[in-house]
């Protein structure tokens, strides 16, 4: 996460907000029971998931 390469480093703060956020969005709906992100890349303007999986739990099949 350090400067590598040339390249800056990642800011921390920005990884912390998309992980609040992720978070979030997991609180607000109980029926996701896994969320994958990898790769995800971060740089001062922002954060990309490059791949994601989202995995809903039993509760979701069974509302009517």
């Amino acid at each position: 996460l350090g400067a590598v390469r040339g390249q800056g480093a990642v800011p921390m703060a920005r990884i912390q907000d998309i992980l609040v956020r992720a978070g979030m969005l997991a609180a607000a709906h109980p029926e996701i029971a896994e969320l994958d992100i990898n790769p995800l890349t971060v740089s001062a303007e922002g954060g990309v998931a490059l791949d994601a999986r989202v995995m809903l739990g039993a509760e979701i099949r069974t509302r009517s």
